[in-house]
């Protein structure tokens, strides 16, 4: 019996052991944090995911009468019969009660207070300089850093256009920080500050072809100089008792979308 109980212990220790083993390998079939971005391959199927929340396809949503493009609302082509039904949901009591969002439908227009979008999109900044920038060379690594800024700015461009004051998160929030979690909102002007840098890193860095319908910096400057554009104007025409008024700020918006427009004209490349 004792011979039994012994032979039994230590086949139960050889299970127990070959299941610890065989439950720490990494997965073959699954990608994980820890054995991604370790290619350009692995960081484009990151990118690929942004694609359909930035750029919709032409006709899609609106019941698909609208060439639907972003940074065009709030103009006259939206309004009808006097009814303003395109206009976005107003900014929450709360951070994060609403679901993230960029889609548009018959009752809403611009994005939904949510930073779901920047939080991947932070990921995406830290892991390039963490991880893939040891496994890639410097041009491709300058290349998606700028397609992560573009994104972030714009998504950031974008909410400022609606909400305004907007909080900016420039690293990934941990898990266990409440307080910056649940940050107060930035300044206007302090956010698109940031969004100027990040815009123009994605101009100095992007590939001017990274192959059919992919991101390059003519995309990116496109886009830039409706952004610049109109935070330009804004800064230059509301007053400073509505957060705007600042010259400084006014002059390099709009001297960034000029180097972003003539950027795109110059290139040559469209009629």
């Amino acid at each position: 019996m004792k011979k039994t109980i012994k032979y039994l212990l230590i086949s139960t220790a050889f299970v127990t052991c070959g299941c610890s083993d065989l439950l720490d390998r990494e997965s073959l079939t699954t990608m994980e944090d820890t054995n991604y971005w370790r290619s350009e391959n692995d960081l484009r199927s990151y990118a690929n995911h942004f694609y359909e929340t930035f750029f919709p396809g032409y006709g899609l949503e609106w019941d698909r009468d609208w060439a639907y493009s972003y940074s065009t609302g709030f103009c006259d082509d939206f309004v009808s019969e006097g009814t303003q039904s395109y206009f976005t949901n107003k900014v929450p009591t709360s951070l994060g009660s609403k679901s993230e969002s960029r889609g548009c439908s018959s009752e809403y227009y611009g994005p939904t207070w949510g930073f779901g979008l920047i939080r991947s999109l932070n990921i995406f900044i830290d892991r390039l300089n963490t991880v893939a920038k040891n496994n890639i060379d410097e041009e491709a690594y300058r290349h998606w850093m700028g397609v992560a800024k573009f994104l972030k700015g714009f998504q950031y461009a974008d909410l400022v256009s609606v909400y305004g004051d907007v909080p900016y998160f420039a690293d990934v929030v941990k898990d266990d920080d409440p307080e910056t979690m649940y940050k107060d909102r930035d300044a206007r002007g302090a956010v698109m500050d940031s969004v100027y840098v990040l815009f123009n890193y994605a101009l100095d860095n992007m590939r001017e072809n990274d192959g059919a319908l992919f991101l390059n910096k003519y995309i990116a400057a496109g886009y830039i100089s409706r952004f610049m554009l109109n935070e330009g104007t804004w800064q230059k025409y509301h007053g400073t008792e509505r957060g705007g008024g600042d010259a400084a700020r006014a002059k390099k918006y709009l001297e960034l979308a000029v180097k972003a427009g003539d950027m795109f004209i110059n290139s040559g490349k469209w009629s």
